[in-house]
């Protein structure tokens, strides 16, 4: 049915308005709140030129910057952030942790030519003495423990 007046069509945008909304509450009610992860970095490796994978002289200077000593990540927004850094960058969670499997979450570049930066994966099931483990694969492999808050 096609509007006729100022009226109608000021009525059909505001009832067109209201779905939206509605469906904007909705969907928004069954998002997963997620946690916050405090992680600290327990080692950082590379590969080295051997073919094998282990510390070099860059990743034993990234050890002792206090900055990749620990981040953050916020499960329900997918931001991630280093310590004393204002720069979060955005991750694509692709699995929820669970008591049952570990956190996925993706940090892609979007362009002409789309490819995955880091993965990072927090293994959310095994809550151990000194947190979840967790393994982040950018450039640099990083690993240690999480603390969910």
């Amino acid at each position: 049915m096609k509007p006729q007046t100022w009226t109608q069509i000021r009525a059909a945008i505001l009832v067109a308005t209201t779905v939206v909304g509605v469906a904007i509450t909705v969907e928004a009610q069954g998002v997963s709140s997620g946690r916050l992860f405090e992680c600290s970095v327990k080692q950082v490796v590379a590969l080295r030129d051997d073919g094998s994978i282990g510390s070099t002289p860059w990743t034993k200077s990234l050890s002792k910057i206090d900055r990749f000593s620990r981040f953050t990540f916020d499960e329900a927004r997918g931001a991630f952030r280093w310590s004393g850094d204002d720069k979060v960058w955005t991750y694509d969670v692709r699995q929820h942790g669970t008591d049952q499997n570990s956190l996925v979450a993706l940090r892609t570049y979007q362009g002409p030519a789309a490819f995955v930066l880091a993965t990072l994966e927090i293994n959310a099931f095994n809550d151990g003495a000194e947190g979840f483990p967790f393994l982040l694969n950018s450039a640099e492999v990083y690993s240690g423990f999480c603390q969910a808050r």
